[in-house]
């Protein structure tokens, strides 16, 4: 029996703790990946002025497993007001 999507992927939200102000960064991701070590690496290849060391780091960087139940949320706000 093949598989679904869902039972091998996951949905990983990764932050920057210190985020560098004035530059071209990405702060927060949502990356689908099957672990949090190919989470961190995807988000790594497409790292900006922040640098790929950022999301490889734990202590520069937090990753957390996203889940599926629960009530209807809000899954993501991002910006300068945030």
């Amino acid at each position: 029996m093949e598989k679904s999507i869902e039972s091998t992927m996951r949905l990983w939200h990764l932050s920057q703790r210190n985020v560098p102000r004035g530059l071209d960064v990405i702060e927060d991701a949502i990356i689908r990946a099957k672990d949090e070590a190919a989470a961190r690496v995807i988000a790594s290849n497409t790292s900006l002025d922040e640098g790929p060391e950022v999301w490889m780091d734990e202590e520069l960087s937090t990753c957390n497993r996203l889940i599926y139940s629960g009530d209807p949320d809000v899954i993501l706000q991002s910006g300068p007001g945030f």
